[in-house]
């Protein structure tokens, strides 16, 4: 549990990257792509956490940042992330939809 509180980017990168790696490999992809599309999440999780002690932006990354002005930040980058996310996802419906699969 102290993990978790300590590094949720590290633990998220890690579980969807196990996620994206089982998918490539249910999917039929080769292992080599498996692997890839494994470290890249966990990698770049990793490289955040560890950062995180030396850099304010990239404590931010890691969600925790060092005082209120980049809490502030970083709840509007979160709300402008959901939106473009949601907008992303709602355009991927409607091409899904629109070429019939």
């Amino acid at each position: 549990m102290t993990i978790v509180r300590r590094s949720p980017v590290l633990v998220v990168g890690v579980l969807v990257g196990l996620m994206i790696g089982a998918a490539e490999v249910a999917g039929g992809g080769a292992i080599w792509r498996a692997a890839t599309s494994t470290a890249i999440p966990i990698g770049y999780a990793l490289l955040v956490t560890l950062l995180a002690r030396r850099s304010e932006t990239a404590s931010v990354l890691a969600g925790r940042p060092v005082d209120e002005r980049w809490e502030m930040m970083n709840q509007e980058a979160a709300a402008w992330a959901l939106g473009l996310s949601a907008i992303v996802i709602i355009a991927a419906f409607i091409v899904t939809d629109a070429t019939h699969g």
